[in-house]
């Protein structure tokens, strides 16, 4: 199965959010749309980054609550793998597993827009 077949039955809509914005800001960013990771994009066409529920709880571990007023762009993986429909699904949980990450974007080449899938079987995420 190739990651284009996962992207036609889930839809391609992207939870983004501002560099600038708090961490408080993403965690209920997260939790309204029920994904386990946000891309981070000032402009909505570039993928600056990506910040999971595992980097706010990191740092909510490191410095505590106060943490929550910092932006996103201070926690985010800015080093983004990203897969292409044409990627296999073999393929894809292979860098997955290989990188310890569990959102790769899905980049389009023709269009400034992003997929996200998760990790687990080939399957869409639950909305």
């Amino acid at each position: 199965m190739r990651v284009a077949t996962i992207l036609e039955n889930k839809g391609s809509a992207v939870a983004t959010i501002s560099g600038t914005a708090t961490l408080a800001e993403a965690a209920g960013e997260l939790r309204l749309r029920g994904v386990g990771a946000l891309v981070v994009s000032m402009d909505g066409r570039t993928i600056e980054g990506i910040v999971s529920e595992r980097d706010v709880v990191r740092r909510l571990a490191e410095r505590g609550a106060q943490s929550l007023d910092e932006p996103v762009s201070m926690v985010m993986t800015t080093e983004v793998r990203t897969c292409r429909p044409s990627d296999t699904c073999n393929d894809l949980m292979r860098v997955m597993t290989q990188h310890r990450m569990r959102h790769p974007p899905g980049a389009r080449r023709r269009r400034p827009q992003w997929d996200r899938l998760d990790r687990g079987r080939g399957q869409a995420p639950r909305r």
